[in-house]
């Protein structure tokens, strides 16, 4: 293990061109740092950093060197043991650089060269499941609540709130939807996993009555095969067995009765339904704006944690039995009998009765 390390520590030094410098471990740390000459009363981790000096040359040097796409560790070898370098590549073509010319001369065989493509953060999910984190591009990030067939062709799309997907009335058409939202790490355009095709306004004047946060973004017919499976949550069950959709059936929900829901934020939380029908509802929007919502659910959060929070919005809520019932769309941070704030959910039938749509199970 030793060798393995020294050999990537001269090839950052010498082919890589950095510099080391002394950092001393998180105080959490409790395992040992192997070092060539390292103190085990105080030892030091090693690392590096580009801004040491280079010669001119007039051999060119790709521009990768100075970290972009090229990260080395220490794996084992065939021979029990054994280790060898691992040298992870974002892009086949880095495998005839120059760089990895002169790592694989330096490490005499001892060296694995692995393309990985483009590292991502891994709550970017294909297909999306319903509860994973989307968004407009303007908007930081809500829930996708579940995919909808909708229109006379029945074209695939993904349902979620109106301030999620349209940016609170202020989106066009065809704007890109992105998984995951932009405030975790969604960019356009390679998290593009929708454009908007429609969503219901909502009337911020403070008078006017609203019955739905809702908006509808098309998905490709090139980003889901036919026949996929798209009636999953962003879950396991306890027996580690993905957990799905019973009905495409919207359920009415009753107060008192005990349902769930699948977030962003708060993931897999289980509630109570408070009162059904909520009428003159203030909801506090961006910028000032106030709405005004009738025909609303109140739902508040089973246990100790809140139902929903902010970021869990257009999340659909399920019934005991997995059917689905309704859209979050807003909340508090008080109230309920746990004073963990209330959650409100627009009926979900007279929401997809009025975009046209019905739940789809498959694509």
């Amino acid at each position: 293990m030793n060798s393995a390390l020294e050999l990537k520590d001269t090839i950052l030094s010498n082919i890589f061109k950095f510099n080391e410098v002394d950092v001393s471990p998180d105080p959490s740390w409790t395992g040992r740092i192997f070092q060539k000459g390292a103190s085990l009363e105080a030892p030091r981790a090693r690392v590096f950093r580009t801004d040491k000096p280079r010669k001119q040359s007039s051999r060119p040097r790709p521009t990768e060197v100075a970290g972009a796409g090229i990260a080395i560790g220490v794996m084992s070898s065939r021979k029990e043991g054994d280790f060898k370098l691992a040298v992870f590549l974002k892009e086949k073509r880095l495998l005839d650089s120059i760089i990895c010319k002169e790592m694989a001369s330096e490490a005499r065989g001892e060296i694995e060269f692995i393309v990985t493509g483009r590292v991502r953060t891994q709550n970017r999910l294909r297909p999306p499941f319903s509860g994973c984190s989307v968004g407009h591009v303007d908007v930081t990030c809500g829930t996708l609540g579940c995919y909808v067939k909708y229109g006379e062709s029945r074209t695939l799309g993904i349902l979620s709130n109106n301030h999620v997907l349209a940016n609170t009335n202020l989106a066009k058409e065809r704007d890109p939807i992105i998984q995951p939202g932009s405030a975790d790490g969604g960019q356009l355009p390679h998290d593009t996993i929708a454009l908007l095709a429609n969503f219901i306004p909502i009337a911020t004047d403070g008078r006017s009555r609203n019955f739905f946060d809702a908006a509808i973004a098309e998905v490709g017919n090139k980003s889901i095969a036919p026949g996929t499976d798209l009636s999953r949550f962003f879950s396991i069950s306890e027996n580690n067995a993905p957990v799905r959709l019973s009905s495409a059936t919207p359920a009415k929900l009753n107060p008192k009765q005990n349902v769930a829901k699948w977030g962003r934020t708060t993931k897999r939380t289980e509630g109570r339904v408070v009162a059904i029908n909520v009428t003159n509802l203030e909801v506090d929007y961006d910028d000032a704006m106030m709405a005004v919502f009738d025909g609303q659910i109140s739902i508040e959060g089973v246990g100790k944690g809140a139902f929903s929070k902010g970021g869990d919005s257009g999340s659909l809520v399920v019934t005991e039995s997995l059917e689905p019932a309704a859209l979050i769309f807003a909340g508090t941070d008080t109230g309920g009998t746990n004073n963990r704030g209330i959650s409100y959910a627009t009926p979900l039938q007279p929401l997809l009765a009025r975009l046209r749509a019905e739940v789809a199970l498959t694509s």
